[in-house]
C-alpha cells in the first residue's frame, strides 16, 4: 500500500455522507493512503462546516494533502446527464466522474446511486469500502467487520442495502481493489 495519495493507482470521488461515515468507522484514512481521494468543493465545504462531525479532521487532511478537492465546471442548466433533485455535495461528484476526474465513485445518496447504477458508473457506498479495504490486505476481516457495524449504525441504509453489502460476492468487489481495473470500457 502506499503512503499517502502520492502512490495510489485508482482515484475516488467521495461525497460527504460517505466520508463521514468512513470517518465515523475510522476509515477515512485508511481510505486515503490507500486511493487517491477527490472532493468536489461543495463536498468539501460540507464535511468542514462548523460543528459537523469530523470537520475539524477533514480540514487537518486537506492540509496535509491526503485528499484533493475540485471544483466541477459549470454544467449547462440543466444538466441531462443528472437527476433532478440532488444536493450540491451528489451533482457535483457526479459531474467530477463526468469530466473524467475519477475511476468510481464512493456515495451514499439513493437518487445518486441509482443513476451511477442506471448509466454503469462504478460505485460503492460507505458501508462496502470495510470488505473493499478488507480483500485489499489493508483490514482484518474482525476490523472490517467491526467498520461495517459501525456505518451500519451511524447510516440510514435500507433492510436490503445492509444485507446486500454483507452477501456481495467477492467478485463484484474486486474491480473496486487498488491495481485493479474498474471500467476497462471507460
Amino acid at each position: 500500500m502506499s503512503d499517502g495519495a502520492a502512490g495510489a493507482e485508482k482515484t475516488a470521488l467521495v461525497d460527504a455522507s460517505s466520508a463521514i461515515l468512513l470517518h465515523r468507522a475510522g476509515l477515512f484514512a485508511t481510505v486515503t493512503a490507500t486511493y487517491r481521494v477527490v472532493m468536489a468543493e461543495s463536498v468539501y465545504a460540507e464535511v468542514t462546516a462548523p460543528g459537523h462531525y469530523g470537520a475539524s479532521t477533514f480540514g487537518r487532511f486537506y492540509r496535509e494533502g491526503r485528499f484533493a478537492m475540485v471544483n466541477p465546471p459549470d454544467p449547462p442548466a440543466p444538466d441531462e446527464r443528472l437527476p433532478g433533485g440532488l444536493h450540491a455535495g451528489e451533482r457535483d461528484t457526479l459531474l467530477l466522474y463526468h469530466c473524467g476526474c475519477g475511476d468510481f465513485i464512493v456515495i451514499d445518496d439513493g437518487k445518486a446511486a441509482a443513476h451511477c447504477r442506471d448509466t454503469g458508473i462504478p460505485y460503492l457506498n460507505a458501508l462496502l469500502m470495510p470488505r473493499v479495504l478488507h480483500l485489499s490486505g489493508c483490514l482484518s476481516a474482525e476490523t472490517g467487520a467491526k467498520a461495517a457495524e459501525a456505518i451500519t449504525a451511524a447510516g440510514r441504509y435500507a433492510d436490503w442495502v445492509v444485507c446486500y453489502a454483507r452477501e456481495a460476492a467477492d467478485e463484484v468487489l474486486t474491480p473496486f481493489l487498488p491495481g485493479k481495473p474498474v471500467n476497462a470500457g471507460r
